[in-house]
C-alpha cells in the first residue's frame, strides 16, 4: 500500500469564480502526506488421513507487516483439527443397527490481526514514526519552521491474537433419520 496526498488552498478570492492559488492577495497553503506499508504472509496446510478413520488438519501461517517496529514485524499463528470416527475404527459399533456414524472432532486455533486505524493516513497506534508539520507563525520573514507531532507511541506493540477451541461431536441414527450435531467453542483475544 502507497498513497501520495498533496493538498494546497487559499482564502479571499481577487476574482469570485477564479479558483486558481494566485487569485489571492494572502498566501496559499499547502500539506502533503506519504503513507506506505507493505504486509507479506506464507500459509501452508497438511491434511493427513489414518485408515480413513483418523483426520488431521493442520494450518501454518506467518506475516510480516511493516507497520509494526522491526522486533514486532513478524508474528506467526497456527491452527490444528483432529477427528476420530469409533464407528469405522471399531467393528464392534458396527453391530449397534440404530447407530449410522459417530465422530468426535476437536480443534485449536490462533489467529493474528494488525490493527489499520481509520484510513491509510490515520494508522491509529500503528503510526511508528514521528511526523512533522508547519509550525504556526511560519513561514516567518522567508524562512520554513516544523514542529514535531505530538504523538507517542510505543514501539512494543505487538499484533492482537484470537485463540479458539472447538470440540464436539457428529452422529447419525435409524439410517439418518435422526442427526445430533453438539459443539462446544471458546475463543479469547489477546
Amino acid at each position: 500500500d502507497k498513497t501520495k496526498t498533496l493538498s494546497a488552498s487559499v482564502s479571499g478570492l481577487v476574482q469570485p469564480g477564479l479558483f486558481n492559488l494566485n487569485n489571492s492577495t494572502n498566501t496559499p497553503t499547502a500539506s502533503e502526506a506519504n503513507y506506505m506499508a507493505r504486509q507479506q504472509a506464507l500459509y501452508g496446510v497438511l491434511n493427513v488421513s489414518f485408515k480413513n478413520y483418523l483426520f488431521l488438519n493442520a494450518t501454518a501461517r506467518n506475516d510480516w507487516d511493516s507497520r509494526l517496529s522491526a522486533a514486532n514485524r513478524s508474528f506467526f499463528y497456527p491452527g490444528a483439527t483432529l477427528s476420530f470416527v469409533p464407528t469405522d475404527a471399531i467393528p464392534a459399533l458396527k453391530t449397534i443397527k440404530p447407530l449410522d456414524y459417530f465422530k468426535v472432532r476437536a480443534g485449536y486455533s490462533k489467529v493474528g490481526q494488525v490493527n489499520l486505524g481509520n484510513s491509510a493516513t490515520n494508522l491509529g497506534a500503528y503510526r511508528l514514526d514521528p511526523t512533522f508539520s508547519q509550525g504556526s507563525g511560519f513561514p516567518y520573514n522567508g524562512i520554513g519552521g516544523f514542529t514535531v507531532g505530538n504523538s507517542i507511541v510505543s514501539p512494543d506493540i505487538n499484533p492482537e491474537f484470537t485463540y479458539g477451541f472447538e470440540t464436539g461431536f457428529d452422529a447419525s441414527f435409524l439410517k439418518d433419520r435422526i442427526n445430533a450435531t453438539f459443539t462446544y467453542y471458546e475463543s479469547k483475544t489477546k
